[in-house]
């Protein structure tokens, strides 16, 4: 069976929601997304790229001084310079391959971006569990096309209606996006049903001490997921840049109060009272600077900005906002490298500050946008694009 876009679904029984394999793109409408990366993998694509460079720069001196008179040696260093070109281009277009989670209103997505996903309607899971332990390498709980899971690393356990189970590595120390996802997942509502079905009567009742450190936990995770946009939304920090900006006081203050309350914070509740007091008065103090930075930076918008810079970042967020509106491969493309061109501007001269999972999304979203384009072109070698609109030199008018 294949989905109406050409992808394979994996399952097919009748009154089973399908599981369809994907290519490693994102979910639409994406709302939250865990990883953990592959860094075995990181080490390749920058020594082919950094040898392809060098080649480039070896071989432009070779046709300098022996090519143009060498109608031979000009030929062998033109091939060679092509191929070099040609890996670096490869290299510079690599993705860090990320094993993980991804969730939007209805559906879940895991797998190993951006070579193999499988997504799947969040009403077909059946169980979700979280390892006790990190993974031993045992290959045990999963396919291994379903296996996803890394040495070292814990994973959860995701069964769903078709019979089919996945196992995703997953980063659950001190990660509050992790936690949400599991929430969402509803792991911790399974965990509460299991601990209540198998925990002794005669468990003690919580202290209030604990109590007030438990809230003082969920307060720190809220507090991580408000700002969350603000690090990982290109669109929130166009509009808001000051709350990236430390050279902003009330921004600085509320960096400080975050730092020093994940460096108090722990896993279980810290024997020594004064210990656990002073993480609860750091979580409150975090509150409040959030608060602040955040009521200024909305207040300020992009006001704070020199006027021309002001404009730039204007056009980028307008940008963006094309580019998410259009179908088209090509549009689309053209919007987000205009886009890209002028956040890249911004950050190099000082006049912004983009955090670099800001930066990271803005260049796999044109990344992935300019690959989509290419195959469109492939297939459709008749086609028009915005770069060969007369009278747009940049990639197409924004108005």
């Amino acid at each position: 069976m294949r989905e109406p876009d050409g992808r394979q679904a994996t399952s097919t029984a009748a009154g089973r929601p399908p599981v369809v394999s994907t290519s490693g793109d994102d979910l639409d409408d994406l709302r939250y997304g865990a990883y953990v990366t592959v860094g075995r993998d990181q080490a390749a694509p920058i020594a082919a790229g950094a040898g392809a460079a060098a080649v480039l720069g070896l071989g432009t001196w070779g046709w300098v001084e022996f090519g143009r008179d060498d109608a031979v040696v000009g030929f062998v260093l033109a091939v060679v310079m092509m191929i070099a070109a040609g890996v670096l281009l490869m290299a510079t277009r690599y993705r860090t391959p990320r094993l993980g989670i991804q969730l939007n209103p209805t559906h879940a997505m895991v797998g190993n971006w951006p070579r193999r996903t499988y997504q799947f309607p969040r009403t077909a899971i059946t169980r979700v569990t979280l390892s006790e332990h990190p993974w031993d390498g045992e290959t045990r709980g999963a396919v291994p096309d379903h296996d996803f899971r890394r040495a070292g690393r814990h994973f959860v356990e995701i069964a769903v209606r078709s019979g089919e189970v996945f196992c995703v590595a997953v980063d659950n120390h001190n990660n509050p996006v992790h936690d949400h996802i599991m929430r969402e997942l509803g792991l911790e509502q399974r965990a509460t049903v299991e601990a209540t079905v198998h925990d002794s009567p005669t468990r003690p009742a919580p202290t209030s001490d604990e109590k007030l450190w438990e809230a003082a936990q969920r307060t720190h995770d809220e507090l991580l997921l408000a700002y969350l946009p603000y690090e990982t939304e290109p669109m929130t920090v166009m509009r808001y840049p000051a709350l990236s900006d430390i050279t902003h006081p009330a921004t600085a203050r509320f960096h400080e109060s975050l730092g020093e309350a994940n460096a108090l914070r722990t896993d279980t509740m810290p024997t020594d009272p004064a210990f656990a007091a002073a993480y609860r008065d750091a979580v409150r103090r975090l509150a409040v600077d959030w608060a602040t930075a955040e009521r200024s930076a909305k207040r300020e918008g992009t006001s704070y900005l020199d006027p021309s810079d002001r404009r730039k970042l204007d056009l980028a967020a307008k940008l963006l906002r094309h580019a998410e509106g259009t179908a088209e491969p090509t549009e689309r493309a053209a919007y987000l490298r205009q886009m890209k061109a002028i956040m890249d501007e911004l950050v190099d001269t000082g006049a912004l500050y983009a955090p670099p999972r800001i930066v990271a999304a803005i260049d796999a979203a044109a990344t992935r946008a300019i690959e989509a384009a290419e195959r469109y072109r492939a297939e459709n070698p008749g086609h028009r694009d915005a770069r060969d609109v007369p009278g747009s030199s940049d990639g197409g008018a924004v108005e």
